[in-house]
């Protein structure tokens, strides 16, 4: 029993002594704490530009509730174009409420955008989606 005490002890030692066990001790905590602290830090970044969305309502009865706020500003359009599609667009999204959409059973509104709103940096750019 005591030999076995003996080489345990001596391949502990030599183990701990290696230069990558002393680095990986000390790294290991640091990209934990980062793997942590990052995301936490990433999601604190508030987006101070206002984006600007389209709304196509044909009712005209919800662009009325929409609110303007520091981050939102909205304009009513008559429809979605292959203007609002490109780069150049003035408009960060569009929001399309059907004609119908009180009336009837099918309650669609399609947010269609080219940007992230609000949640990402001004420079991240994303091809037009549908949300």
């Amino acid at each position: 029993m005591n030999k076995i005490l003996i080489i345990i002890e001596r391949e502990f030692l030599k183990r701990i002594q290696k230069k990558s066990f002393i680095v990986l001790t000390i790294v290991s905590p640091l990209i934990m704490a980062a793997l942590i602290f990052v995301p936490l830090w990433l999601s604190s970044i508030e987006n101070d530009e206002q984006q600007h969305v389209a709304v196509i309502d044909p009712s005209g009865q919800y662009f009325k509730a929409l609110k303007e706020t520091e981050t939102f500003h909205f304009t009513q359009v008559p429809s979605l174009n292959n203007e609002m599609r490109s780069e150049e667009s003035p408009y960060d999204a569009v929001g399309v409420f059907p004609a119908d959409c009180s009336t009837t059973r099918r309650r669609s509104v399609s947010i269609v955008g080219r940007r992230c709103l609000s949640t990402c940096s001004p420079t991240s750019r994303r091809p037009w989606t549908t949300r």
